[in-house]
């Protein structure tokens, strides 16, 4: 056989190797149906990149997301890229374009057979396309570009805060003003506890508008006595930690001393049916109070409260007078206003009172005095101005119930006005 047979008998037959190859992908075609369809891509629109931070361990093939390795002393961003996966595709191409002065030019081309691909992209305007590859790695139809943004990761810093310290029996401004470098709006800041999880969110977070400072204001109904840092991140994980702030009574506990003028206002009972007044104008009180328990929804202790009070009346046959000589065990709880100037005082105790030199004068003489000591109940509420931290005035009124051998027992109101100190 001649060359040139030869050679036409080989032409012959990659024709028709190339017609049997055409009608074998024309019947594949034909039997996958829409299998070889351009699949729809996602992207990482990447308006706050913080939004949605994975650790380096996580993956996933869903819409896109980005996460940080931290395996140098500067962290890496990982952008995570995923589209809809096609069941007939052997690999796909990939092709990301960043926007520059001149247009678009061309970062990032792969192949691969995952749905999905992960690169490191600096901050930027970018989009990209995806080719689907059969399975005799023959490209179909690029998809259409898809843009994104990439901003840039910030990293927060603290280079101090003040107060140090605050004291829920003394201060009455809650504000941590911070200094530093990148606090922006989108930054999530907040007290976190040495020894406990739940945190202490700040009611407002007010950031400088060259991003060299914050206020961090605080509700005292949310603080918590304890040990915390600041701990601020910013949109894209980036994070920042400074201590030690401490949260904390500067007393261990209260003790209060106090002095007032406390009249009896009798309400009912036998005995008052003799002295047949509607007040006992000769009355004083005192109060030692012991608060060794501190929180901030108030402040737990026992108040020693001892009293007296001088009865008497007269009419043109005789005068009737006594004293009254008591004292009571109280267990009391005070809670501070907002202002921390005001102190509402709740009382609830028992003791004695010693009904002392009952005794009638007659113009013929007077009766043998009479002494009896009775059992009491009482309770009361009060409040008090701090003038400063440690010298108050107090005003208010107990409730005071005698247990007597009469059908009916004495009970009396007594209205206190007085002052004290807190040491």
């Amino acid at each position: 056989m001649s060359c040139g047979e030869r050679h036409a008998e080989n032409n012959m037959k990659n024709r028709t190797r190339r017609a049997y190859f055409s009608l074998f992908v024309f019947m594949y075609i034909f039997l996958a149906g829409p299998g070889l369809t351009l699949p729809s891509p996602h992207a990482q629109q990447t308006q706050a990149p913080g939004d949605d931070t994975r650790d380096h361990n996580t993956r996933g093939n869903e819409e896109g997301f980005f996460y940080i390795e931290k395996t140098g002393e500067r962290p890496r961003f990982i952008q995570h890229i995923v589209w809809e996966k096609s069941e007939y595709a052997y690999r796909y191409e990939v092709t990301i374009e960043k926007s520059g002065e001149t247009g678009f030019l061309q970062t990032v081309k792969e192949f691969t057979s995952e749905n999905f691909i992960e690169v490191s992209l600096s901050a930027g305007h970018y989009r990209y396309r995806v080719i689907v590859h059969d399975f005799f790695d023959i490209p179909g139809e690029a998809s259409a570009w898809t843009e994104f943004e990439i901003r840039p990761a910030l990293q927060p810093g603290i280079s101090g805060f003040s107060p140090q310290t605050f004291w829920l029996d003394e201060d009455t401004v809650w504000v941590i003003s911070l200094d530093g470098q990148n606090f922006i709006q989108e930054s999530e800041i907040y007290l976190r506890p040495h020894s406990s999880d739940i945190v202490i969110i700040p009611a407002e977070y007010i950031p400088n508008p060259a991003g060299t400072g914050a206020r961090l204001v605080f509700d005292r109904r949310a603080l918590m006595p304890g040990l915390y840092d600041v701990y601020i991140k910013n949109p894209g994980g980036l994070e920042e930690i400074r201590g030690t702030f401490r949260i904390a009574f500067r007393r261990a506990f209260d003790l209060n001393l106090s002095i007032g003028y406390g009249p009896l206002v009798p309400l009912y009972g036998d005995l008052n049916t003799f002295f047949d007044k509607s007040i006992f104008p000769l009355g004083a009180a005192a109060r030692i109070s012991f608060l060794p328990f501190k929180e901030i929804w108030g402040s737990l202790g026992l108040e020693l409260a001892p009293f007296c009070a001088y009865l008497s009346t007269s009419d043109a046959d005789y005068e009737l007078s006594a004293q009254y000589l008591g004292l009571h065990l109280n267990l009391l709880f005070q809670k501070w206003l907002e202002s921390r100037t005001l102190a509402l005082n709740f009382r609830l105790g028992a003791g004695f009172a010693l009904l002392d030199d009952l005794h009638f004068e007659f113009s013929a003489g007077n009766t043998e005095p009479l002494r009896t000591l009775m059992r009491s109940l009482g309770a009361g509420l009060s409040i008090a101005w701090y003038i400063n931290t440690s010298f108050f005035i107090e005003g208010g009124a107990d409730y005071m119930h005698f247990f007597s051998v009469d059908p009916v027992s004495p009970g009396y109101l007594r209205p206190i006005l007085g002052c004290g100190f807190r040491f």
